[in-house]
């Protein structure tokens, strides 16, 4: 067996990867051992974008996986995902029995060495409001007419919920609230909506258990709350704060980052669930899940939104408009998300990206996380 690390141009393998555990140390694993069934892809510009030293790390919170999914043509032969930590930009972690073992070895037990792309569970924040769209579209709540009003902040019971930049959005229709990711437009959605319509609608996508990817130890630990759930675990009733804070991806919503990143890859493809694999199997046949059951004017509605985040004015501009990156020549479709957890060091912001390219054919998926004080 032999392991391939090729960039997307086929080139020669880029480096190789070592794997290490408390109680093991490390070893480098020789490509000529693991085979021609695992492929792990890198992408140029994510590398550029988004590189980060493992040693860089102090604390758990610091980390962040980048994850993309690779499909071809429809996107039915999802065959690949990155999983690996980054190092320098370009190449894939590796590690021998250096001296810098030593220096590294604490942060195995920081939580540095955990695979939170498969193991972690995180509030997904505003990448959630793709979701809800898709549940208030197919309710027909939502279509090109319907407007929401944003005043900066929004009353349930009696509490204030604010927008997410204090800003005021004014009346705006679905397109603009996920170019702006306004929290006022979708608190509004989700209450009309219900707390269960949303529930169901996650646990249409799958988003309730695991992604059953071919690694080991993935965890169980994901959580879509509904009403029965807080009355067992809290002896609590269901509150319209509750529901609030579910509709903007926060409260005791929690997934992984490859939940998202197959969430992105079946809103791309647009059905309900994608498997990912490690696995390369040229054989393996098309994926083929239920549509999601929107309209093609809904669908377009949709993707106009998330591709206005792409461009100037959305929130993630800067992927496109060349102002700090160099622009990527494609069109992109995304979702961009900030979770906040109050921990004893203080709060911790949850950065989140979902998105999918180009928008016309030969898709990619990809969910981006980082995490800091």
């Amino acid at each position: 067996m032999r392991l391939r690390l090729v960039d997307l141009d086929g080139n020669e393998p880029l480096t190789e990867i070592a794997g290490a555990g408390p109680g093991i140390g490390y070893r480098r694993l020789d490509c000529r051992d693991l085979g021609p069934r695992l492929r792990l892809w890198t992408t140029r510009w994510t590398f550029r974008a988004f590189a980060r030293r493992l040693d860089a790390a102090e604390e758990p919170e610091g980390q962040g996986p980048v994850l993309t999914l690779f499909g071809s043509g429809d996107y039915h032969h999802l065959t690949t995902a990155l999983l690996a930590r980054i190092d320098e930009p370009f190449t894939l972690i590796h590690f021998d029995n250096h001296p810098d073992w030593v220096r590294l070895a604490p942060r195995y037990h920081c939580g540095a060495w955990v695979n939170r792309a498969t193991q972690g569970t995180y509030m997904p924040g505003s990448s959630f409001k793709i979701l809800v769209s898709l549940a208030a579209l197919r309710a027909g709540l939502l279509n090109p007419e319907k407007t929401y009003t944003c005043n900066g902040v929004y009353r349930v019971g009696n509490h204030d919920f604010p927008c997410h930049d204090r800003a005021v959005h004014g009346a705006i229709d679905l397109t603009v609230a996920i170019q702006k990711s306004c929290n006022v437009f979708f608190y509004q959605t989700g209450l009309d909506l219900g707390a269960e319509a949303i529930a169901a609608e996650a646990r249409r996508f799958h988003l309730d258990v695991p992604t059953g990817i071919d690694l080991p130890q993935e965890t169980r630990a994901m959580m879509i709350p509904t009403a029965q759930w807080k009355k067992a675990r809290f002896k609590e009733s269901w509150t319209g704060g509750d529901t609030a804070n579910m509709s903007i991806g926060q409260g005791a919503v929690t997934i992984t980052p490859l939940q998202m990143a197959c969430f992105a890859a079946s809103v791309a493809r647009n059905e309900l669930w994608t498997q990912p694999h490690i696995l390369h199997e040229p054989g393996r046949p098309a994926q083929r899940t239920e549509p999601i059951g929107l309209t093609d004017e809904q669908r377009a509605l949709l993707l106009k939104g998330m591709e206005m985040v792409t461009r100037r004015g959305g929130t993630a501009h800067l992927l496109t408009d060349g102002l700090g990156l160099t622009p990527l020549p494609m069109r992109i479709a995304g979702k961009t998300g900030t979770a906040q957890k109050d921990t004893p060091k203080g709060k911790i912001n949850f950065a989140w990206f979902i998105g999918f390219a180009p928008l016309e054919k030969d898709r990619k998926s990809t969910r981006l996380n980082s995490s800091h004080t």
